[in-house]
């Protein structure tokens, strides 16, 4: 298998303008759902500012108030919001997988994306008929996770990595995919550090591939938004007609 680049968009017009209106209304409903998405902070700082900080002053996080929990994971609250989250597809006997993509055990953050790679269903309490139908058609050969993540005003979506680069190569290896709907961008753009230098994707971009294990945030939002991210399986992801390719970004 070749290698995976960090980023490659949708290619223009994947999703009609009027789909996409459709699909944004189904997430918008799915708000009720959400759970707090807290990034960790050690002494008033995220634990990811310092260690990314190009990325940080880039958009201007480094003294952002925002609701986290310390490394005990107790709640602190902020004056602005965090991520919040909820998953459309779930495992029937963990009701973690209907809120959490992480958990830890023997003290080691794990995704269940790993975890569990063929038991994901659609949850039957959440119903959005339009995006389903359009993940459906994407022809992914096994869909595992799908997860809205969301951003409600005022809020900051601060720096962040979500799993190890290494446990993402044996993902990409193993066929895995790594998907976003930008289904409601809001007043925010994905912004990304590669090799230390910042990468920010216009609002307009309806979707995209995207590596996770590298530092990402989108700053300050004060209008709202949410994304829809997808996980699973594709024999020959890099031949998947829906995404240019040939505007790919690489680390």
């Amino acid at each position: 298998m070749h290698k995976m680049p960090v980023f490659a968009p949708f290619r223009t017009g994947t999703i009609s303008s009027s789909l996409q209106d459709q699909m944004a209304q189904e997430v918008h409903e799915c708000l009720p759902y959400a759970t707090p998405d807290l990034i960790t902070y050690e002494n008033n700082v995220s634990v990811h500012d310092n260690k990314f900080a190009t990325l940080s002053r880039h958009l201007n996080l480094l003294n952002a108030e925002v609701c986290h929990q310390n490394q005990e994971g107790t709640l602190v609250k902020g004056s602005k919001n965090s991520f919040s989250s909820v998953n459309l597809r779930s495992v029937a006997h963990n009701n973690l997988t209907k809120t959490e993509q992480f958990i830890r055990e023997d003290g080691v953050r794990k995704s269940l994306v790993f975890k569990y790679k063929n038991e994901w269903k659609w949850r039957e309490d959440i119903q959005t008929p339009r995006l389903r139908e359009f993940i459906e058609n994407l022809s992914i050969d096994r869909l595992t996770l799908v997860r809205i993540i969301f951003l409600d005003p005022p809020a900051v979506g601060g720096v962040h990595v979500d799993t190890l680069k290494s446990s993402m190569k044996e993902y990409y290896e193993a066929g895995g995919i790594s998907l976003t709907l930008n289904l409601i961008p809001g007043d925010t753009t994905l912004s990304f550090l590669v090799n230390d230098k910042v990468h920010s994707i216009p609002a307009y971009i309806q979707g995209w591939h995207f590596d996770p294990s590298v530092p990402h945030a989108v700053g300050v939002a004060n209008e709202f938004r949410a994304q829809v991210r997808i996980f699973g399986y594709h024999k020959d992801i890099l031949n998947w007609k829906a995404i240019d390719w040939d505007q790919a970004i690489y680390e």
